[in-house]
């Protein structure tokens, strides 16, 4: 097997319910069964490799074909996987951290700055080594505010390297606002709301501004601890206007909206139509202005907001809110969610303008046609 094949094959552990776990079993099973406490691997990618083995193991993950003697025989090799690992990360200080860390494959990198964390490498090493040599190795910002115990052991510099570009707002925005993070953030203590706030402004100015994330701020709650204010939403808000009146004037985009019309000649109580043109999809309602007339009395107008209007489904509930069943499978999966957002699809959108309009025609007797 050559060099590349091996290193595709490297075991990984994702989680007891990831698909993966079965295709890295018969690689745990030999690299189990192998292991010599006697003759410890001195690689770093071979010693997180362990780590990962030994998580397998204790969950169980083995061949079908093990009998019970071959599965006590791989498992009696936990405590020795976790002694080799822990005298491997124990041994680390300024004289040879850099060598270590150097040339870790990148789905190693959590495990990498945890085994240090766990093993008290932060508190050995200066952060003059720890840091330039973990960005020397390719870790990004990001992973290094996933350990708790590396912002706190180089807090100063972990404030300093927040501060250093406006990009950095990115971590802000996901920690406080952005909902299904899948990195824990966690910021040095002193950084404080008076950094956030210039952070952000900086952002919410920059020329590579997520608007995703412009949009997040903008709707956000206020949070003096994020240094979200009223003046802050205002200026995303209207740098979000911005960069959509940029982007439309290039692209005149995809027409969608709704048109809602009484007629006078019209028999049907409400007559529904798409125009699903090349320039887009527009929903259109007409109305009998003759019904709406005749249907003056109290139960006929709550007849006619539930299924003319159709304010209300056959079961009197709302149909106005926006329910997660209305999105769209692209809607669930695309975008940026904020944590406290009203999330809201095209289907709710377009209830939303139909009734709205359905109710200034209806009671507006010029909107006759």
């Amino acid at each position: 097997m050559s060099e590349d094949d091996e290193a595709v094959r490297r075991v990984r552990f994702y989680g007891t319910n990831d698909l993966a776990t079965g295709w890295y079993v018969p690689r745990v099973a030999e690299i189990a069964d192998q292991f010599d406490p006697k003759k410890v691997p001195t690689r770093t990618d071979d010693i997180l490799e362990l780590h990962n083995v030994q998580q397998y193991l204790e969950h169980g993950f083995l061949p079908n074909a093990y009998n019970e003697e071959k599965r006590d025989q791989a498992k009696a090799q936990i405590p020795r996987i976790r002694s080799a690992v822990a005298r491997f990360f124990t041994a680390i200080d300024d004289t040879n951290f850099a060598t270590v860390v150097s040339g870790v494959r990148r789905d190693y990198h959590g495990d990498l700055l945890d085994l240090l964390s766990r093993h008290g490498a932060f508190e050995r090493c200066e952060s003059e080594t720890v840091l330039p040599a973990l960005a020397a190795a390719g870790l990004r910002l990001a992973e290094l505010l996933a350990s708790k115990k590396l912002v706190r052991a180089y807090n100063a510099q972990m404030r300093d390297e927040l501060r250093a570009s406006p990009q950095s707002a990115e971590h802000l925005i996901r920690k406080y606002l952005q909902e299904d993070v899948r990195r824990e953030i966690h910021l040095p203590p002193s950084f404080t709301p008076a950094d956030a706030r210039e952070l952000l402004e900086a952002y919410i100015d920059s020329e590579y501004a997520n608007p995703n994330y412009i949009r997040l701020i903008a709707s956000a709650k206020e949070n003096p601890s994020a240094g979200i204010d009223a003046k802050l939403k205002l200026r995303a808000k209207r740098r979000n206007d911005e960069i959509s009146a940029n982007i439309f004037a290039e692209k005149e985009g995809f027409r969608t909206g709704c048109e809602v019309g009484v007629s006078t000649t019209q028999y049907e109580p409400v007559v529904f139509g798409m125009d699903d043109s090349s320039e887009g999809l527009v929903s259109r309602y007409t109305y009998s202005s003759r019904w709406l007339e005749e249907t003056l009395d109290s139960p006929s107008i709550l007849n006619n907001f539930q299924h003319l209007f159709e304010f209300a489904d056959s079961q009197a509930l709302l149909t106005l809110p926006s329910y997660p069943a209305n999105l769209g499978v692209m809607e669930q999966i695309m975008g940026t969610t904020g944590k406290t957002e009203y999330k809201v699809g095209a289907a709710s959108r377009t209830i939303d303008w139909s009734t709205l309009l359905s109710m200034a025609s209806s009671f507006c007797p010029w909107a006759a046609s």
